[in-house]
């Protein structure tokens, strides 16, 4: 009976972890979400400082970022990997051009939306096992690359992110 007590705690915290953690990740979207709605259309297309990358690459590439989750947790194919070779292969600039920034702020909310919907239909027992895009040997080797490292390793990327756009106001 005391073990079975334990299981129980043990998977009741896991629980609370799981919901931490997509919590922060959806926090960090919320404030990409808030700059974005604070950018005109002249500070999207602004260097963050001389030489540095625009805002619209900023967005374009936490988009890809976040569309990437897809197929890592398990959740199907992604929605726009045409982004990669302008927001993920290359630096700003490099791509001849962008789309418009109303279609990547589609995208963005198409993205975020469809991700958290499966993140919290995955059963918390689901969140430490292995990464959908990795193979099983490799997993073995390093058990902490499960899909809750694919969330918290995103949720930091975005806060990178979000510091450097801030930089625009």
């Amino acid at each position: 009976m005391e073990k079975e007590t334990e299981i129980a705690r043990l998977a009741g915290e896991l629980e609370n972890v799981v919901e931490q953690t997509i919590a922060a990740w959806q926090l960090q979207n919320r404030k990409v979400n808030g700059l974005w709605n604070k950018l005109s259309p002249e500070e999207i297309l602004t260097p963050l400082a001389p030489g540095r990358n625009r805002a619209i690459y900023l967005l374009g590439h936490v988009i890809a970022f976040n569309d990437m989750m897809f197929p890592k947790l398990g959740f199907g194919e992604r929605l726009h990997p045409e982004l990669d070779h302008m927001f993920v292969g290359c630096s700003d600039g490099c791509a001849n051009s962008y789309p418009a920034a109303t279609s990547l702020k589609a995208y963005w909310y198409e993205v975020n939306e469809k991700l958290a919907s499966n993140m919290h239909s995955l059963p918390p027992s689901q969140w430490l096992t292995q990464v959908a895009t990795v193979e099983k040997p490799v997993f073995e080797r390093n058990p902490l690359y499960n899909k809750l490292s694919i969330v918290i390793g995103q949720t930091v990327h975005l806060s990178y992110h979000i510091g450097q756009l801030n930089l625009l106001f």
